[in-house]
């Protein structure tokens, strides 16, 4: 909790950075888009966006797909008929010699639907992301040279998974200057989540494995599930015309993902570019 305060405070004092620097400019500078008096008059009514972006996912759960819990590489390769094939392929006996320890998740693209209802600067919303995430590393195995027995082989193969990671956040936002046409903003609200297992495959010479647990697809268990936490953001309305703006911006969301064993809070972030059509309503 002391982590999201702190986060929320970093995050208002960027916003107020930004609406000095976006005032000072406006007195200083001739705008590169003139808006008439009825642009300028802050809307109330329905907004509806787009999102587009990235999600960088936290390290902890990424754990999952290690090899080392209920999706285990050593029950998968020394079964009998794998260890064979692996044996055929390598061309000697082999040991799992270790495990990745730090797995990560890469970048993942995140896309998005936003709805939001403003009123005078402030403004209620809810929005839709989603995103696929993978992991890749490697694990390695050992063999004894067969020119010197004596000496071990160290041999690196990869091992990888994906899931589905879904985001529903719930939020109020409030415009510092709604009466320009660069418009800081800071947001804040509850996060709810859900993941969805894909795949956790290990790959060595040509031969692919999947290491999920077979109970979990025989009994159907969710490896997955629903998690819920807390989000700050900030950005920029980029207003361009009566009809759309374009938001950069940004959310730090501090929040439990369920995976496995793995659920814990954690922060997780997002940056994005968001595409809204003003005023619909």
């Amino acid at each position: 909790m002391k982590i999201f305060i702190k986060i929320v405070f970093a995050t208002l004092l960027f916003s107020l950075s930004i609406e000095g620097f976006s005032q000072k400019s406006f007195t200083t500078t001739t705008p590169l888009l003139k808006l008439g008096k009825k642009e300028n008059d802050s809307k109330n009514g329905l907004f509806f966006g787009a999102n587009l972006g990235f999600y960088f996912a936290n390290k902890y759960n990424a754990q999952y797909y290690n090899g080392k819990g209920i999706n285990s590489v050593d029950s998968v390769i020394f079964h009998p008929y794998n260890y064979t094939n692996i044996k055929q392929a390598l061309q000697h006996d082999f040991l799992l010699s270790e495990l990745p320890s730090n797995i990560k998740y890469s970048p993942a693209l995140m896309i998005g639907l936003f709805f939001k209802y403003s009123f005078l600067k402030s403004a209620v919303f809810i929005q839709f992301n989603f995103s696929k995430l993978t992991t890749k590393d490697i694990f390695t195995i050992q063999y004894n040279d067969p020119f010197n027995p004596s000496i071990p082989i160290y041999k690196q193969e990869s091992i990888h998974g994906a899931e589905q990671r879904a985001n529903i956040d719930v939020g109020y936002s409030y415009t510092f200057s709604p009466d320009k046409k660069t418009r800081p903003y800071i947001e804040l609200g509850v996060n709810l989540n859900n993941t969805k297992l894909i795949e956790n495959r290990i790959k060595i010479e040509n031969l692919d494995f999947s290491i999920i647990n077979p109970s979990t697809s025989y009994y159907k268990f969710n490896e997955g599930g629903i998690g819920m936490g807390a989000f700050v953001g900030s950005g920029v309305e980029l207003v361009f015309s009566d009809i759309v703006s374009v938001n950069p911006g940004f959310n730090i969301y501090y929040n439990k993902t369920k995976l496995g064993d793995y659920y814990k809070f954690k922060p997780n972030y997002a940056i994005f570019v968001r595409v809204v059509l003003n005023g619909l309503l």
